[in-house]
């Protein structure tokens, strides 16, 4: 999100939006000092959404959808944690958010391989597309005061209806890059080694 949106009300605007930004999680910059990245207040997300041309948005629904928004990112943050855990483990030294790009309209290989084997193998595979993606490059530390920079792909998929209230569920497709051997390493170690069921065979629409 850009850090020069405004936030002040639109002309015509109806609805008083909040104007607080709030903190999240996820530690920023290389410097120990940079604190953490802010999500954008629900006046800033609107000016934004309406900078980029989405048209009529329903002022009275943003605040649900920054909600969402920093969910979400919380969420893919953990799973970036849990990929860059053996590195962490090593040198004692969490990682760090250097920068984050969206690019909702360049679908990753990896989600146009799944679209099109939906369409081929519905019961295994779920062809619709993600409805946002990002990049972020993540610093990972290298135990003696340097970082290294890794860009992690993250699709972002919509889920059937939860069967209980009726609400839309959401799943991330998070992983390295294929940028190098050893994002390909960590690839395989991950969805071979670790216990954890992979987030995104959600995204696959596979089920136990």
């Amino acid at each position: 999100m850009p850090m020069d949106l405004s936030s002040t009300k639109y002309v015509g605007q109806t609805v008083d939006l909040p104007t607080e930004k709030t903190l999240s999680s996820i530690p920023k910059g290389e410097k120990g000092n940079e604190g953490v990245w802010e999500y954008p207040s629900p006046q800033q997300m609107l000016n934004a959404m309406l900078r980029k041309g989405k048209g009529d948005v329903p002022e009275d629904s943003v605040e649900t959808m920054v909600s969402i928004h920093n969910f979400l990112n919380e969420g893919a943050w953990g799973e970036i944690l849990q990929w860059e855990q053996p590195y962490s483990e090593a040198t004692k030294v969490e990682p760090r958010l250097d920068r984050f790009t969206g690019r909702p309209d360049q679908m990753s290989p990896r989600a146009k391989l799944f679209s099109f084997l939906g369409k081929y193998f519905p019961s295994k595979f779920n062809d619709s597309p993600p409805f946002d993606r990002h990049d972020w490059t993540v610093l990972r530390s290298d135990g003696q005061g340097g970082w290294s920079k890794v860009r992690y792909v993250i699709d972002y998929y919509t889920g059937p209806e939860d069967e209980d209230t009726g609400m839309p569920t959401f799943s991330l497709d998070v992983r390295p890059a294929l940028d190098n051997f050893t994002n390909a390493k960590d690839r395989v170690r991950h969805w071979t080694e670790t216990e954890a069921k992979p987030v995104w065979d959600k995204a696959l629409g596979r089920s136990n």
